[in-house]
């Protein structure tokens, strides 16, 4: 603090009475104040019975385009788990360059490309 001072001068905090609030207890409960107490649970409901409508019609048509695709390439999906890592390897990121064929004029197009060279 020395060496700040040297540089900026002499620190001197001053506080008004405005400025100190000796009464305020931002966390009045730790302080034994029993206007800001926690509601009860004890007349809330618990173990409710929460419906099950299933898998989401999203999720199910998710499944369904994966499982289509692995039948039509003929290749299966299946990500490998690393135990040290504890995250899947190989997986797709955010800078990967993705290239994507969707037509078979696509895909005829890139056997014919790699016959020229």
């Amino acid at each position: 603090m020395k060496d700040q001072e040297a540089i900026h001068g002499a620190w001197n905090v001053i506080q008004t009475s405005n400025e100190v609030h000796l009464e305020d207890d931002p966390i009045c409960n730790s302080a034994g104040c029993t206007q800001y107490l926690h509601p009860s649970d004890k007349g809330f409901k618990k173990d409710y019975f929460v419906p099950d409508y299933g898998i989401d019609k999203d999720i199910l048509d998710s499944q369904k385009h994966e499982h289509d695709m692995e039948s039509k390439i003929g290749h299966s999906w299946a990500p490998k788990w690393d135990d040290e890592k504890e995250k899947f390897k190989d997986m797709p990121t955010a800078t990967a360059d993705f290239k994507l064929t969707g037509t078979d004029a696509d895909i005829r197009m890139m056997q014919e490309v790699k016959n020229l060279n």
